[in-house]
């Protein structure tokens, strides 16, 4: 499973668009989460780090250095609706 799958799969774990993701991760529109998931962008360091920390995730799991997707410390939160 490639980083990219990872993301993929994650993403889908929380039951999150891409929408959701690109917002989370100051992107623009969800066509470029979907180039990055479709391998067709390539994504630096930091922002590895940036999608775990929006994943809820530690950046080993998305590497592919750990199995299961252990949580960071800080994990998605459903948001109250007041």
């Amino acid at each position: 499973m490639t980083l990219y799958d990872r993301i993929i799969a994650r993403r889908e774990e929380l039951n999150m668009s891409q929408e959701e993701l690109a917002k989370r991760l100051d992107y623009k529109s969800r066509s470029t989460i979907a180039k990055i998931e479709s391998g067709e962008n390539d994504i630096t360091q930091s922002k590895i780090v940036a999608f775990a920390k929006a994943l809820g995730v530690k950046t080993a799991y998305l590497r592919g250095w750990e199995v299961a997707p252990a949580p960071s410390s800080l994990s998605h939160r459903k948001k109250k609706h007041t």
